[in-house]
């Protein structure tokens, strides 16, 4: 019996080497290698390209195509089936200057971003998550409505508790304080 046969070439443009996540996220890889890859493969393109481009429009070849799809229907299923209180909308991007306008977004909208002093990138303000680090009750040092020992910011997302917890280990070590075997710091 035969199973599913391609007489398609297999995919030379792949480059070889380690798989390991880390060696994947420290590679260098520059944009254009990542836009020329997109274009090899049929996955998205630049609107208008063999006539020099229309920034920020984009055609979706067949896999980019099918990529878009899932990911927005991932996106929608999280964003608004799952929850309550949103509901779906489908509207235009492209409006009125003067909706603009109304709506403050051309005199006072920004991203208030914060600087890391330790890691020297950029966030968003509103993609961090910032609390203060208290002692646990019990623990040595801990005084009833004391003032936290420091304060933990780390990013939104699925690592986010665990990340919060390890800095804030950090903090009550750097504030000079011992935690016992199994005591946690309190986040928040």
């Amino acid at each position: 019996r035969t199973l599913a046969t391609s007489t398609q070439e297999p995919a030379t443009d792949v480059p070889s080497g380690p798989t390991n996540l880390k060696t994947i996220v420290d590679a260098k890889v520059d944009m254009s290698d990542i836009v020329s890859l997109c274009k090899r493969r049929g996955v998205v393109y630049q609107s208008s390209d063999i006539y020099s481009g229309f920034n920020g429009f984009y055609d979706y070849g067949p896999l980019g195509v099918e990529l878009r799809q899932n990911v927005k229907k991932a996106w929608w299923q999280d964003m608004v089936h799952r929850r309550e209180d949103v509901v779906g909308l489908d509207s235009s991007i492209i409006a009125s200057p003067k909706i603009w306008e109304a709506s403050g977004h051309l005199s006072g909208f920004s991203d208030p971003m914060v600087d890391c002093k330790e890691s020297k990138q950029r966030f968003r303000a509103d993609q961090l998550f910032y609390a203060p680090v208290h002692l646990p009750e019990g623990a040595e040092g801990y005084e009833e409505g004391a003032a936290p020992v420091g304060y933990v910011a780390v990013l939104e997302g699925a690592a986010m508790e665990k990340d919060a917890a390890k800095q804030a280990k950090k903090v009550v070590k750097e504030a000079g304080y011992k935690l016992k075997q199994g005591e946690k710091a309190v986040v928040g």
